[in-house]
């Protein structure tokens, strides 16, 4: 199974998206034709904030939406995706003290077209089963049945 997933240093808090950056993936690839055993692939599709104090990776919060961090008496946008922690506050069961950084990471369907496509470069075709992780309720929220079997097809193709 091939996990096309964590390829970014989440502990960066300059890392954009260290769950799937199709320039790292593109360097993991470069030998992939020359991989001689079938593979399987499991691509991510799963959500989480990284909290960072003192400029270190505190927590990761799983399946973080957006909507949690809209309370402007909390939290301060100051950059897409990217938030301060403005008074103590506690945040799904963590306590966050000002000053905090919150990151938000997650993958979209267009990035898992690009991501398919250029796996799909360097797999030879066959027939294989394709995992999204992490499969759950809350994440298929963010994807519908139709763009998932897309990018399942694509690799048919």
């Amino acid at each position: 199974m091939l996990m096309f997933y964590n390829m970014g240093e989440i502990t960066d808090w300059e890392t954009e998206n260290s769950i799937l950056d199709v320039q790292i993936a593109k360097s993991y690839l470069s030998d992939l034709e020359n991989y001689t055993l079938p593979l399987d692939v499991a691509l991510p599709i799963y959500r989480w904030a990284a909290i960072y104090r003192n400029t270190r990776l505190f927590k990761l919060v799983h399946q973080l939406s957006t909507d949690e961090l809209a309370d402007s008496s909390n939290y301060a946008l100051v950059a897409p995706k990217r938030y301060k922690v403005k008074t103590n506050t506690i945040l799904r069961g963590h306590f966050l003290e000002p000053h905090d950084q919150i990151k938000t990471e997650a993958v979209n369907y267009s990035q898992l077209v690009i991501a398919t496509k250029l796996l799909c470069d360097h797999l030879p075709l066959a027939t294989r089963s394709v995992v999204f992780y992490h499969l759950e309720e809350k994440t298929i929220q963010h994807f519908s049945a139709a763009q998932l079997n897309a990018i399942t097809d694509l690799f048919t193709k």
